[in-house]
């Protein structure tokens, strides 16, 4: 069904038209391949899963992922903490301890994990990729240390308050600053 141009018939108008609808026509082409690619992939793994659920009579069912933490040598596994009011109810009704370069909140909680949250200000650090990296050193902190055991089941906000020197010294002063403020214990920190 593509138009054609018959000898004699020639304009650029015409000529342009032809190769936009060609184009046109072979991109629909394409993208139906595409669709119909995809859904048998969806198929096939259907398939397989079912095939999956069916010989294995035992289902897993699927929890979060603590936030890459590994439990660390007093064997307690943080979990983020993610909702808006939690954070405020650790700054509300929780202790902290401040230091030159964080301030950490902590709430005493009935369960028994220890959630994790961390919170960096663009007043503090302008960048999103610096704000990201504070989040991360302080994450990675976690998960080599581990969480000690006077704050198992806690709800801990870890606050950055000074920009972090890029390299390896602004990580290794954060890291000291975390261990310094995790070492107090919990009951003689103020309000």
């Amino acid at each position: 069904m593509r138009p054609t141009i018959e000898k004699g018939e020639f304009s650029l108008t015409k000529y342009v038209f032809v190769l936009y609808s060609f184009y046109h026509e072979e991109k629909y082409h394409f993208k139906i391949q595409q669709k119909e690619k995809t859904q048998a992939r969806v198929q096939d793994q259907d398939e397989h899963q079912g095939r999956q659920d069916s010989s294995s009579q035992k289902k897993t069912k699927k929890t979060k992922d603590p936030l890459c933490m590994i439990p660390g040598p007093s064997r307690c596994c943080a979990i983020r903490l993610t909702r808006a009011s939690d954070y405020r109810r650790v700054y509300q009704q929780g202790r902290f301890s401040k230091r030159s370069l964080l301030r950490f909140h902590f709430l005493r909680t009935s369960g028994d994990k220890t959630r994790l949250g961390t919170s960096v200000s663009k007043r503090v650090i302008r960048t999103a990729t610096g704000r990201t990296r504070a989040k991360r050193l302080v994450k990675e902190w976690f998960r080599q240390q581990g969480v000690p055991q006077a704050y198992a089941g806690c709800d801990i906000v870890i606050s950055i308050i000074q920009p972090i020197a890029p390299g390896r010294q602004g990580a290794a002063r954060l890291y000291k600053e975390l261990e310094q403020a995790l070492k107090k214990p919990p009951s003689t920190q103020t309000r």
